[in-house]
């Protein structure tokens, strides 16, 4: 278990990325006016934003995934109050989709089950050059408004 010192500074963590997550969602919304109006956009905010926030915490050698999760479910919160955790739900709900429909899934739940996972390794990506190189993560951004 954490001792109170290490818990503060994952807490640290979990605002450095709410920010970044605030940051990418209002560019989107700045060049796209509405976001989150279709599955795909679910699926792939949901399938990023958990990706991300597990991959930064793993860089910073967490183990304790109910702390995690505790985290990143105020991290949503924090960022679009109520909305972004149930889009994060929504979203894997959705990609659980397309594996209940087995071998051959609609083509929509498949292209949304597809959203997912491309958000998954989107986030990862994105947490990987944040943590290792500094960059200011954008995959969201550019998905959200067309250019990913």
């Amino acid at each position: 278990m954490f001792g109170i010192g290490e818990n503060r500074d994952l807490k640290d963590v979990a605002h450095k990325i709410g920010k970044i997550f605030h940051h990418q969602l209002t560019e989107a919304m700045k060049i796209q006016g509405e976001i989150f109006n279709n599955a795909d956009e679910i699926a792939f905010t949901s399938g990023y934003l958990k990706e991300y926030f597990h991959q930064m915490f793993t860089h910073y050698n967490n183990s304790d995934h109910v702390l995690e999760v505790k985290l990143f479910k105020k991290t949503c919160d924090g960022v679009i109050p109520t909305k972004l955790w149930e889009i994060c739900n929504r979203g894997g709900e959705l990609a659980l989709l397309e594996e209940l429909c087995g071998e051959q899934p609609i083509k929509e739940i498949k292209q949304t089950g597809q959203a997912y996972e491309r958000g998954r390794v989107a986030g990862v990506e994105d947490a990987d050059e944040t943590h290792f190189e500094g960059s200011l993560p954008s995959q969201l951004t550019k998905f959200l408004t067309g250019v990913l």
